[in-house]
């Protein structure tokens, strides 16, 4: 399997008050040649990652509770290059793609009136580098910064009704060799509302409003529906709903971007039915659907 093998440890513990998981990987791959091998390009490119992952938390009570959870991953992938006159990959010995990245998120969450409220409020953090060694490359070095606030709100309203609410802010900060620190950020506010009738009838509707610091405002949707069909094993379902996304930082200032590009925009629908077999232990499922994208 191309010379690839894997490594892996593990370890967990805790108790009522606290605990904690980590977790540790090693992956390394002789790999392929890039470029192409009939081409007299034998050299393979390798790649290999480390991965650590942890978990550490604390209850100090029923109804609250703290958690802390990382991951780090550090990337090391050998790359061939695209040399002119004929620009099609060669064999080169040095070049090598590095990225690291480092994600950290802290969260509280909080249980109220015996359950009925349940909150939940964290921050994120995440950093990455990636570099290019080929010494011609014209960008040959990423950084970023990502930080992102949240806060989520479940109330049970009635016994077939539960509303969810929940606001979000995410600050963005890049910059490369060639082009200094770019920023941005977003605030978001969305709601949703859940009901059943008799397990036979559940929906959903939902609402979201974003304030993007370049891309501008927009409002979307989204609602469901599930239908089951009484004293069968069959469901009818569908959904709607809209969709908004920014460009990235990336896409917009750094080489190959283009800063006029505008967000995209999304509507979409399905539509299909669900019949399940043997005790639920096979599922037949038929959906038609359809997406239409502007400024992809």
């Amino acid at each position: 399997s191309f010379g690839t093998a894997q490594q892996g440890l593990n370890v967990s513990g805790g108790d009522d008050l606290i605990y904690y998981s980590l977790s540790g990987s090693f992956l390394h791959s002789d790999g392929v040649s890039a470029a192409d091998s009939r081409l007299g390009n034998t050299e393979r490119d390798g790649y290999q990652n480390v991965t650590a992952s942890g978990r550490f938390g604390w209850t100090p009570s029923d109804a609250i509770n703290i958690d802390y959870v990382f991951r780090f991953i550090d990337a090391d992938r050998e790359i061939d290059s695209v040399l002119p006159p004929n620009f099609v990959f060669t064999d080169d010995l040095l070049r090598r793609n590095l990225a690291t990245t480092f994600f950290q998120r802290i969260q509280l969450q909080s249980f109220l009136m015996d359950g009925l409220i349940e909150q939940k409020v964290g921050f994120n953090f995440t950093d990455y580098d990636r570099s290019d060694t080929h010494p011609q490359f014209q960008d040959p070095r990423f950084m970023g910064q990502a930080k992102q606030f949240d806060y989520v709100a479940n109330l049970t309203l009635l016994e077939n009704n539960w509303l969810t609410a929940g606001l979000d802010y995410l600050d963005e900060q890049a910059s490369s060799t060639s082009v200094t620190q770019r920023t941005q950020n977003n605030v978001g506010l969305w709601v949703q509302d859940a009901w059943s009738l008799a397990e036979i009838w559940t929906a959903t509707a939902g609402v979201r409003f974003d304030d993007h610091s370049a891309a501008g405002r927009a409002q979307t949707y989204r609602f469901t529906n599930l239908v089951q069909v009484p004293d069968t094993n069959l469901q009818f379902h569908g959904t709607i709903g809209t969709g908004f996304r920014a460009p990235a930082l990336a896409q917009n200032f750094f080489p190959g971007g283009n800063p006029g590009l505008r967000p995209e925009r999304s509507k979409g629908w399905d539509i299909g039915a669900t019949h399940t077999f043997s005790d639920g232990r096979f599922t037949l499922d038929a959906t038609y659907y359809r997406n239409d994208f502007t400024d992809l």
